[in-house]
């Protein structure tokens, strides 16, 4: 039985026209991909990303800074879970 080939026997995957989008790919061929497109693995399935639109940017901006600010105000964990979970 050939054993599966380490990651430096592979090559890297250096343009997106290498990517057969009917494969199934796992998180060690996703190391491999040398290029600049986003993609992201799902179930093994290739699927190709689009950066956050601006608004989820500033959204998810407002939404960290209130945890930071309520995080940063409670010097016991316990008591962030609990503020946290009472909202």
């Amino acid at each position: 039985m050939k054993p599966y080939p380490t990651e430096e026997e592979l090559p890297p995957i250096s343009s997106l026209n290498e990517i057969d989008f009917s494969a199934i790919y796992s998180y060690a061929d996703y190391m491999r991909f040398a290029f600049e497109e986003r993609l992201e693995i799902i179930k093994g399935h290739i699927f190709t990303t689009s950066a956050p639109a601006r608004v989820h940017q500033e959204v998810f901006g407002v939404i960290f800074y209130q945890l930071y600010d309520l995080l940063k105000k409670k010097p016991n964990p316990i008591d962030c879970m609990r503020t946290l979970l009472s909202v």
